[in-house]
């Protein structure tokens, strides 16, 4: 990564994460998108997640539980 791809990446990092979000959005955009073979992926996996839901398997939690935990388990902030 050069010098100036270092200084982006962290001056992406200081911002909001409703903000690196958005970016983050944006740059993939600008690549063409994610790959079909990926977002297939990602919407199969979405269905198995669903179909263990409904059948009792898993129980959903609110994102703000989820992203708690995950900063809890991984030690972000």
């Amino acid at each position: 990564m050069t010098s100036a791809a270092k200084k982006i990446l962290e001056d992406a990092l200081a911002l909001s994460e409703e903000e690196r979000e958005s970016l983050a959005n944006a740059l993939l955009t600008s690549l063409g998108g994610m790959p079909q073979d990926v977002e297939q992926a990602w919407a199969d996996e979405a269905v198995r997640r669903l179909e263990r839901e409904a059948r009792g398997e898993t129980k959903a939690i609110p994102w703000e539980e989820a992203k708690r935990q995950i900063r809890e388990r991984f030690g972000f902030e």
